[in-house]
């Protein structure tokens, strides 16, 4: 009896050691089948440009995109994928190998979902369709001058008033005014120079004054007495303000379809209290390269320009933010011809490899000089560190070390397209630097500005 009972339960255990070894080979088996290859190789996104957009041809758009990414029997007769595609759930088209399109019109340009199924039933993968329309612009380069009136005053310290007995005051300070403070009205008034402040202050004459303040993306109302200061007879809030702010760049794109710009490529800030200037109106001059100082290891280089005669204003300047310094140009004053006119690359569309900087180092002359993007970041949300590049060419290294200041908005040009434009260098090593995708910067115009007809 026990001899029977051991040999069932070897029997048993064998049996199971089979299925278990069977079970494992079906396992692999599948993991290596077309199918599954398949699968694994599905794309979680699929970009489909407007050039693609067709009603008739739709069907083999998408089967052409699945099958770029290796999928080349997925849409074979007798494959076991057949792929829904809707819209926010709403079935719109249906591809299979033995389907018919159905019109998508209305729905054309909206982004969807591709919902991959076995056997025509079971769900085993969705890939998101996103749509991208195409932008074209005159790329930049040029050495530009800009000149912006501050929204508001910015309060860049604060400090003492004395008065007649010697006692010193801050009246600044004791209303709680802050260093990066934007000072933007006075009991309702707005204010645009310091010798508002001085007015409005002889006029109280000495009572409480109502400040409007923006701080730190928000605003606060503030009370201050100002002191009558015994070394000149005037009333003071104790505050040095700030209300313009100039300097030189590079101008990266311009938009005929907008007659819209974009510079610079990061926000400018205040150089004491790192404040992003909030700009009431501005100029956008064309400048003159007079000198240059070359960048070294620990120690950023300069372009040295010149600009102020009303006769080279180009453009105005109605938004500094993250992205750079945006307005409209003045017409003509770029040739925005069909050949000067290049593409915008989407983030999806960028390698790693060579490239072309457009720059300007000398007097006028903008040129093109060797460099590599060597770091690409994914990002799903904007910002302005996107990738790195470096600069290769001889000349520009010879002439600037590499990266300066003043080139913060040189575009960057691969296969022939725009791909980012410059904003920062790397300060221990100034042949390399970041750059901002070019895509995000206009998206930035075409959230503000319309099209010109």
């Amino acid at each position: 009896m026990r001899n029977s009972l051991k040999s069932r339960k070897n029997a048993v255990i064998s049996t199971l050691k089979c299925v278990g070894i069977l079970a494992c080979i079906l396992i692999i088996g599948l993991y290596l089948s077309p199918v599954s290859s398949e699968l694994r190789d599905i794309p979680n996104e699929i970009y489909v440009y407007d050039e693609d957009i067709s009603i008739s041809d739709i069907k083999l758009n998408i089967e052409k995109k699945l099958n770029d990414k290796s999928l080349i029997s997925a849409f074979a007769a007798g494959s076991p994928l057949s792929v829904d595609y809707e819209y926010n759930g709403e079935d719109a088209l249906i591809v299979s190998a033995d389907s018919n399109t159905k019109s998508i019109e209305n729905e054309i340009g909206r982004d969807g979902r591709v919902d991959v199924k076995l056997f025509g039933k079971i769900p085993v993968k969705s890939v998101n369709v996103l749509f991208r329309e195409k932008n074209y612009v005159v790329p930049g380069g040029s050495c530009v001058g800009i000149s912006i009136r501050n929204k508001g005053l910015l309060v860049i310290a604060t400090g003492d008033v004395v008065d007649e007995n010697g006692n010193k005051h801050s009246p600044a300070n004791e209303c709680g005014i802050k260093q990066g403070d934007i000072i933007e009205k006075i009991n309702g008034n707005e204010i645009t120079s310091s010798a508002d402040i001085a007015r409005v202050c002889k006029e109280a004459g000495g009572n409480a004054v109502k400040l409007t303040v923006f701080r730190k993306g928000n605003y606060i109302d503030l009370t201050c007495v100002p002191y009558k200061d015994w070394r000149d007879g005037n009333y003071k809030l104790g505050t040095w303000v700030r209300d313009t702010t100039s300097g030189v760049g590079t101008l990266s794109f311009y938009s005929k379809e907008y007659n819209a710009y974009g510079a610079l490529g990061h926000a400018i800030t205040d150089a004491d209290t790192q404040v992003d200037i909030r700009v009431a109106d501005g100029d956008l001059y064309s400048a003159e390269v007079v000198g240059i100082i070359k960048g070294e290891k620990g120690k950023p280089g300069e372009i040295r320009g010149s600009f102020g005669k009303e006769e080279t204003i180009i453009g105005d300047i109605d938004s500094n933010n993250e992205f750079g310094v945006f307005g409209n140009m003045i017409n003509g004053y770029y040739n925005t011809s069909t050949d000067n006119n290049i593409e915008i690359a989407y983030p999806e569309e960028i390698r790693t490899g060579d490239a072309k900087i457009v720059t300007t180092i000398d007097d006028i002359v903008t040129e093109e000089y060797n460099c590599n993007v060597i770091k690409l970041y994914p990002q799903s949300v904007p910002s302005i560190k996107s990738m790195v590049i470096e600069i290769t060419d001889e000349k520009l290294l010879n002439s600037t070390g590499g990266i300066i200041q003043g080139m913060s908005g040189s575009p960057v040009i691969q296969n022939g397209k725009l791909v980012g434009v410059v904003t920062h260098v790397f300060i221990n090593d100034p042949t390399k630097g970041y750059c901002v995708y070019a895509s995000w910067m206009m998206e930035k115009i075409k959230e503000s500005y319309s099209i010109s007809y």
